[in-house]
């Protein structure tokens, strides 16, 4: 009984639950509902040219592309797509060049291109993408919903999985079908047989149904209500007094239907069912015979039977419902649990999320600005430029100008006039896009010493790079750098002013933004064919703001990294902790002497003879004070005959301009020590750079200064006539934390 029930429950899921097929309704039927490949113009010059299916489009000078360069063929380009596969196939049909992808092609060779990739009509113009326009690629794999198979597939005739797979075995399956039914005809005429031998015989007790056809007589829903009761089985589960008043009642049914003159078989609306003929039989031979003993174990044995059955019923009853409130127990459970989990995260979301929410909550604050606005400071040679409908964020997008957002039109490497210019790649119009969607502001941060230097203009200037901003169709901050200072880059004076004054008092989250420049310190072929960077200034701008770094290539055009150099110098690996000298030798001499000090310029000679040396009695002599070498070495002589020690403070490169002086020591019969500055020319230019940042009445030196003394430097040896050469190491003093800040930044640009 167990089984049957098992089998009858699967039955009835089944049937809540019919099979299902996955059809697909064909590729002419997907395709005729998208619009397809199409060649899309990245400068929008035309509409999109339809791509068909594996047919050549040949593409060139025409009405078609608005093309009108005398450099551009009627037929430049053939461009053939395979709907399918999604492969795009290009070739260069023109004398000029074409590319894709910023790769060169050559005229009448084919080349395979994945979807998106960029075909420039000629090499560096007019830009076209290969894309799909409709809402499925018919390069996928496409899977339509399941419909059920007895339903759909019955109306629209689709055949169901196991119609293919058997559809060989159609003829097996007939016969096996025709056998089966022939059986099942059989054995229905033995039971009909049979039963009319029972009804003949007068066999007083009726065949007991097995458990087999009571389960196939049975609906599903009769296994999960109250089973209904036979005449038998009402009789036989009855109490006693119940039995008694049915006998009564059916007595005086009888008496009535005699007095009548009635049918025996008549009942009243209100009596129990009809029996049938065979039953009524058997019952009337029982009473002739008097054999009251057969109905008695008839009913006990229906009885029982019944028990039984019902017994496992309510037994099947109680188990689904054990089932059911388990499940609904556990439902229940598993929803608080997820509650709980989700409740968790939420709290744990918002806690991580604090401060960005309060930073979102301040950019949507922030109102767009109403106009154009320029601001120039004359004392700081600084130039900001706010276009119209520019917001502040604490998301910063920076980039540099030259080089990474526009390049020169002619192909030069530096512009030839005002007009010289053109967007550097397409992607840039649709990515600073993106990145305004997401919340950034953009800013554009450059050096432009020409206009210091009186070699541009600043008008000029400020109305290409308007141009420019109105080609890219966004709203742009931008800050100009027309000199030397903090504020040229890789200094961070332009940064610190966009954070302090130009954000709207928005906090600008370093960890958020990041910065693009092609002045990456790349070396010579970092791509074939490309030259050195000609400076490192970008990378380390963005290094001294702890931001992102990308190049030009890297953030628009996808590529890898590719391998870079930083300065020699490293201000960060500066210690404050190394010995003044080499050797444990003491500063001041204990008797008269000169000390002859050699080094580059800005390498702390002039510190180092006012701090330790003429505080102690020396007589200072300089030759960018006094003017002249002859000068010197008098102003040596004199004081050596007062009985001064004296302290050389000049670059004193070689072996000739340092010979005057130990020439001097010797005639006065004292020792000579030579203190030398062994740093480089990086660690020296850094810190003539500092000095220019940090103190505006400072004279810069000029690079080619520190170029010549290079050329002429050579380095001092005791040989010469120096009692001891005593190397000095740089160990740099500041007179507040600001200064440390700024001297361990980078603030060469190569």
């Amino acid at each position: 009984m167990q089984a049957a029930f098992f089998g009858i429950r699967q039955l009835f899921l089944k049937k809540l639950n019919p099979p299902s097929v996955k059809v697909n309704f064909g590729y002419s039927r997907l395709l005729s509902s998208m619009k397809g490949w199409v060649l899309e113009c990245l400068q929008r010059l035309h509409d999109p040219i339809p791509l068909p299916d594996n047919t050549p489009v040949r593409l060139g000078r025409s009405p078609q592309t608005q093309i009108t360069s005398p450099r551009c063929s009627r037929l430049q380009v053939e461009v053939q797509v395979s709907w399918k596969k999604g492969e795009i196939k290009v070739t260069q049909l023109g004398a000029n060049t074409s590319a894709v992808d910023g790769r060169d092609l050559e005229r009448g060779k084919t080349v395979t291109v994945s979807p998106g990739s960029t075909v420039f009509i000629l090499k560096g113009e007019f830009p076209h993408k290969v894309v799909f326009m409709g809402e499925n690629n018919p390069a996928e794999e496409v899977q339509v919903s399941t419909v059920s198979a007895s339903e759909d597939g019955r109306k629209k005739g689709v055949k169901r999985p196991s119609d293919a797979v058997n559809g060989a075995d159609k003829g097996s399956s007939s016969a096996k079908k025709k056998k089966r039914v022939k059986g099942d005809m059989e054995l229905s005429d033995q039971k009909e047989s049979k039963k009319k031998a029972q009804e003949e015989n007068g066999a007083s007790v009726k065949k007991k149904p097995s458990d087999d056809e009571k389960t196939s007589n049975k609906k599903v829903t009769d296994f999960f209500s109250t089973p209904q009761k036979s005449v038998e089985d009402e009789n036989g589960s009855m109490s006693h007094k119940q039995k008694k008043e049915r006998g009564k009642d059916r007595e005086t049914s009888r008496e009535k239907g005699k007095g009548d003159g009635s049918s025996k078989g008549r009942r009243d609306s209100h009596s129990t069912p009809k029996r049938t003929e065979s039953e009524t039989r058997s019952q009337g031979k029982g009473d002739k015979n008097g054999t009251s003993d057969s109905k008695g174990k008839r009913n006990k044995k229906q009885t029982l039977d019944s028990s039984d059955e019902d017994e496992h019923m309510k037994d099947v009853s109680e188990k689904l419902a054990q089932l059911k409130k388990k499940a609904k127990t556990e439902k229940i459970s598993d929803v608080a649990a997820e509650k709980s989990v989700a409740k968790s995260e939420t709290s744990e979301k918002r806690k991580s999320l604090t401060d960005s929410s309060t930073k979102s909550k301040a950019h949507r604050n922030a109102k767009p600005a109403p106009e154009a606005i320029w601001k120039y400071s004359e004392e700081e040679k600084l130039c900001i430029f706010t276009s119209k409908g520019v917001i502040a964020s604490e998301k910063i997008a920076g980039f540099d100008i030259d080089g990474t957002i526009i390049t020169t039109q002619s192909g030069r490497v530096f512009p030839k006039d005002m007009t010289d210019w053109k967007i550097l790649t397409p992607e840039i119009f649709g990515k600073l896009k993106h990145l305004l969607a997401a919340g950034f502001k953009i800013v554009f941060f450059t050096n432009q010493l020409g206009v210091g230097r009186g070699k541009i203009k600043l008008d000029d200037l400020k109305g290409k790079f308007e141009k420019v901003v109105s080609k890219l169709q966004i709203p742009v901050q931008i800050f100009i750098s027309t000199s030397g200072g903090s504020f040229r880059k890789p200094a961070l004076g332009m940064w610190q002013v966009l954070k302090k004054h130009w954000n709207d008092g928005i906090p600008v989250s370093v960890g958020d933004s990041f910065y693009v420049g092609d002045a990456a310190g790349r070396e010579a072929n970092w791509e074939p064919k490309k030259k050195k960077d000609f400076s490192c200034s970008d990378r380390l701008f963005a290094i001294n703001a702890g931001l992102k770094f990308h190049t030009p290539e890297e953030f628009f055009l996808g590529r890898k990294p590719a391998p870079f150099k930083l300065p020699e110098f490293d201000p960060r690996a500066i210690s404050t902790d190394t010995p003044l000298l080499q050797g444990g030798e003491s500063v001041p001499s204990a008797t008269q002497e000169v000390a002859v000090l050699v080094g580059y310029q800005a390498s702390g000679k002039s510190t180092f003879a006012k701090t330790h040396l003429v505080p102690k009695g020396y007589a200072y002599i300089n030759q960018d004070t006094l003017k002249t070498a002859q000068k010197c070495v008098s102003e040596c002589h004199k004081a050596l005959a007062a009985g001064q020690s004296v302290v050389i403070d000049n670059t004193n490169v070689d072996p000739e301009s340092r010979a005057r002086y130990i020439e001097c020591a010797k005639k006065a019969g004292k020792p000579c020590r030579c203190f030398f500055f062994d740093f480089s020319v990086s660690n020296c230019r850094h810190n003539e750079r500092f000095r220019e940042i940090t103190n505006k009445d400072h004279k810069p030196i000029n690079e080619q200064i520190f170029n010549s003394t290079k050329l002429k430097f050579k380095p001092p040896a005791q040989s010469e006539g120096f009692t001891k050469v005593v190397k000095v190491n740089f160990v740099p003093h500041f007179e507040n934390k600001i200064h440390e800040k700024i001297y361990r930044q980078f603030l060469l640009e190569k």
